[in-house]
């Protein structure tokens, strides 16, 4: 899969105390680390009286500068730091 800047995609990972953070590794060699924020209400309700959910948003927390680790693919990511 592409991502937003032309690089692929090579791994996703949510961080198991939170599902609302979650990092992607690039083929440039970049770490990329999100936050979902949830909308302000989860549904709306249409004309016709049927429940649809609405989408969140969301945040980029890291700094382009301090994400870049490599210039090669980082193919896998684990969050614990002893490994």
């Amino acid at each position: 899969k592409k991502g937003k800047k032309g690089t692929t995609i090579w791994n996703v990972n949510h961080l198991p105390q939170n599902r609302d953070i979650w990092c992607t590794t690039l083929g440039n060699g970049i770490v990329n680390i999100y936050k979902y924020i949830y909308p302000d209400k989860r549904y709306i309700v249409d004309d016709k009286g049927h429940k649809k959910g609405v989408m969140g948003n969301c945040e980029l927390l890291t700094n382009k500068s301090l994400s870049s680790l490599s210039t090669q693919p980082i193919i896998s990511w684990n969050w614990n730091k002893n490994k």
